[in-house]
Order: structure tokens, then C-alpha cells, then sequence
């Protein structure tokens, strides 16, 4: 039976090392932006890899960010895109969601997320969360035994 707590010493360690490792790294994220404004013909759409509709990430550059990376669409009031971009998060907030601010000149949808290309599109937290939990729940359960 000593090798239960040894297992869970050794566990419990490598994950606090995992968290840690990972917040002191950079955030990859891409780095677009596209607005129709830009384009004076009528069929822009082949020059949009940033949108939602025409991403493309084998034509988006990425960047090393600090903090997180988000997606931030504005509309105007008629609902008609003004910008659409894919950047560095611009505030220390991560959501992990869509978050909506309305103006009397648009409306503002901002997604932000904190792991390696998570602007891509809306996928919520990271899977490897998830996964690293389940394989130290029971091992920390076996602590109280």
C-alpha cells in the first residue's frame, strides 16, 4: 500500500508542473482581421480568410500572445458586419464564450480563450482540462482512503 501515496505525490506534482509550465509559456494564436469596407469589387470573398464564414488557417499567420487569443466580430445596427479580426486577447478576461456589448453604433461579439490556436472558432474550454482531471480524481480520492 505504499505505493499509493507515492503515486498520488508523484501525480499531483506533475499536474502542479503541468499548470505551471503552461501559464509561464505563450499562447499561440492566429492573427487576421478582415473588413468589407476594404474591398471595392463586388466579389471580395476570395480575399476573406479571416471571417467566420471563410476561414482559412492554412493562410492565417499566428502569433506568440501573452495572455490569450479572442475572435471579435462588429456589427452595425442594420446586423451588417463592419470587422471581423482574430488576435491576442486586448483585456486579461477569458470567457470562453461569446460575450455580446451593444452601443447605439454596434454591436460587439467577443470570444476569448487561453490555450494554443483556441481561435480557430468557438470550442469552449481545453479537452486536455477535462482529460487531466478525470486521471487525478481518483488518485487524490485515494489520499482519504
Amino acid at each position: 500500500m505504499e505505493v499509493v501515496p507515492a503515486l498520488n505525490w508523484f501525480l499531483i506534482t506533475g499536474f502542479i508542473l503541468t499548470i505551471n509550465s503552461h501559464m509561464a509559456m505563450a499562447v499561440q494564436c492566429y492573427i487576421c482581421s478582415w473588413n468589407p469596407g476594404d474591398y471595392k469589387n463586388d466579389n471580395h470573398d476570395h480575399n476573406d480568410v479571416c471571417s467566420a464564414a471563410h476561414f482559412d488557417p492554412d493562410r492565417v499567420r499566428t502569433h506568440d500572445c501573452n495572455i490569450g487569443c479572442e475572435i471579435v466580430s462588429m456589427k452595425d445596427p442594420n446586423g451588417e458586419v463592419e470587422m471581423y479580426y482574430r488576435n491576442c486577447v486586448a483585456n486579461k478576461k477569458i470567457t470562453y464564450e461569446y460575450v455580446k456589448k451593444n452601443s447605439k453604433l454596434n454591436e460587439e461579439e467577443v470570444y476569448t480563450c487561453d490555450f494554443d490556436l483556441c481561435n480557430v472558432a468557438t470550442m469552449g474550454r481545453p479537452s486536455q482540462l477535462i482529460m487531466i482531471t478525470t486521471i487525478l480524481i481518483p488518485p487524490a480520492c485515494w489520499l482519504f482512503i
